[in-house]
Order: structure tokens, then C-alpha cells, then sequence
């Protein structure tokens, strides 16, 4: 994960490239985007902007969208 976010990928592309195949029968799958965005905050130190939240839920939405 942190490959992509020095690469400068943004947290909702790289959540998308994490294989789920293991936990395929885990409910909330779009919580990877939740997840990512945390890992991002972290690697960006003590100055991290806020979580932009509506971002955050869009993100998770349009993930959830995309599995059918």
C-alpha cells in the first residue's frame, strides 16, 4: 500500500487493487476504501488534511456500485 500512496495513487484506486477473493462472504466489502483512506492519513504524518467525509462515503458508494 505504501508503494502507491509515495507513487501518488489516490486511496480509492489503490483500495480497488487489493484482491478481496478471501474474504468474498465478508459483508461491507467497501470498507477497503475506509481502510486505505486511514493508511493514507497515517503516511502522511501529524500535518494530514481532514477526512473529507462525503468524499469518503462517495468512495465506498461508487466501490459498492462497481461490485453489482
Amino acid at each position: 500500500m505504501r508503494i502507491h500512496f509515495d507513487n501518488g495513487v489516490p486511496y480509492e484506486e489503490a483500495a480497488r487493487k487489493i484482491s478481496l477473493d478471501r474474504f468474498a462472504g465478508w459483508l461491507d466489502p467497501e470498507r477497503i476504501i475506509i481502510n486505505v483512506a486511514s493508511l493514507y492519513r497515517q503516511f502522511s504524518g501529524p500535518t494530514a488534511a481532514a477526512v473529507d467525509r462525503i468524499a469518503l462515503f462517495a468512495g465506498m458508494k461508487r466501490y459498492r456500485d462497481a461490485l453489482g
